[in-house]
């Protein structure tokens, strides 16, 4: 399972690429959403859910919900994009769309 596991960390790391170089890697958040990608990643080999696009749509909705925030108040994107990784708001997205299934 183990092995499983990794080749889907590795496929969502690959796919977000760009996305964490250029909204995580600045604000040194990268290893936190590693962290997050990796249970999201476990949670799918566990689950034997189908695809992983469904977490690669929970990350974009999390960058532009930051960017939203930090437009709306005026304030720094990674200081919404931190918030949203300590919440656990990208897990509940993608795990809530999991149950709606």
């Amino acid at each position: 399972m183990e092995r499983k596991v990794d080749e889907v960390y590795q496929e969502l790391l690959q796919m977000l690429k760009v996305v964490i170089e250029r909204d995580f890697q600045p604000y040194n958040l990268e290893e936190h959403l590693k962290t997050v990608l990796y249970d999201l990643a476990y949670e799918a080999v566990k689950q034997n859910w189908t695809g992983t696009k469904l977490i690669f749509v929970g990350v974009l909705w999390a960058v532009g919900l930051a960017r939203h925030y930090a437009k709306k108040y005026n304030k720094d994107f990674g200081y919404y994009l931190d918030r949203i990784l300590k919440k656990g708001s990208i897990e509940n997205y993608v795990l809530a769309f999991r149950r709606i299934k």
